[in-house]
């Protein structure tokens, strides 16, 4: 299940990598339907 936080721009920043190949999907708190999917640069 994905994680829900508020999208500023530190909580971005501050977002955890996943391990390589996978993904990590964060869900908005203030916006119905925002979602980010974060990928390893690796």
């Amino acid at each position: 299940m994905a994680e829900r936080l508020g999208f500023t721009k530190k909580a971005l920043g501050d977002l955890p990598k996943p391990e390589a190949g996978k993904r990590a999907y964060f869900h908005d708190t203030k916006v119905n339907g925002l979602l980010i999917a974060v990928t390893s640069a690796e």
